[in-house]
């Protein structure tokens, strides 16, 4: 690497061949090597080397097409923004990557593979939580976010359980389903049941947001009372 310049605010790899991991492993190991640096990873399924998540000074990351292995030791002490955009989290990994992350403050997952339960109930700092699930890529089934403010939720058919959301003031919440025909050739009473018990949730936040999928469902649950039934919460106001 002949790079000299002494400062770098951004850093982009965009890798769209399978077999070029040598490369790309440099090219990481020279970006991590900069300070207070953004960093963005775009992959074809390649496997991140460990020196990747050892670095006291990076602060937000976008992660892109990746396989995550449960064996790396993560330590990003200064991370506050996390993207992780289709990649795959082997064996549990995805609590081991977010051990390292003690100030992380927003959290991004889209598509990604083999996360079931999401605990964030160790980010005491985590503040805003964005999971878009697509169908090919079920996403999380249960998240514990205790300590979030700000939820915005793709959800699968896949039942998904919030857990714990005992802080959260604001969220937009929708499903994620082929076509709108579908929504009724899908599971409907799982899909029901799933509306239902995040209504139950969602009763006591101040600011809602409902997709088009979301509120289908609840036209077809014929819940005409249900919106003045659950949000009781002085101030609360509900966008459809």
């Amino acid at each position: 690497m002949c790079y000299k310049a002494p400062k770098m605010k951004y850093f982009r790899l965009k890798n769209n061949l399978k077999n070029n991991n040598y490369y790309i492993k440099k090219w990481i190991t020279f970006a991590m090597s900069r300070k207070n640096l953004s960093l963005e990873v775009h992959g074809t399924g390649f496997e991140i080397p460990a020196s990747f998540f050892i670095n006291s000074s990076i602060k937000q990351l976008n992660i892109e097409l990746a396989s995550i292995s449960s064996q790396c030791l993560v330590s990003w002490p200064s991370l506050k923004k996390l993207s992780l955009r289709l990649c795959r989290f082997r064996y549990g990994s995805i609590a081991k990557l977010l051990s390292g992350c003690p100030i992380l403050e927003c959290l991004t997952l889209y598509s990604c593979k083999d996360i079931k339960v999401l605990d964030l109930s160790k980010l005491l700092h985590l503040r805003t939580l964005e999971i878009n699930s697509h169908i090919k890529f079920l996403g999380p089934t249960q998240i514990v976010a205790p300590h979030i403010h700000c939820l915005r939720l793709i959800a699968s058919q896949l039942p998904c359980t919030l857990v714990d959301i005992s802080s959260l003031t604001e969220a937009k919440v929708d499903i994620c389903i082929k076509s709108r025909d579908g929504i009724f050739k899908a599971d409907f009473p799982q899909l029901q049941a799933m509306v239902l018990e995040m209504l139950e949730k969602l009763q006591n936040v101040e600011k809602l947001t409902f997709g088009g999928n979301f509120l289908q469902v609840c036209f077809g649950l014929n819940l005409n009372l249900t919106f003045s039934n659950y949000f009781t919460h002085v101030g609360c106001k509900v966008t459809v």
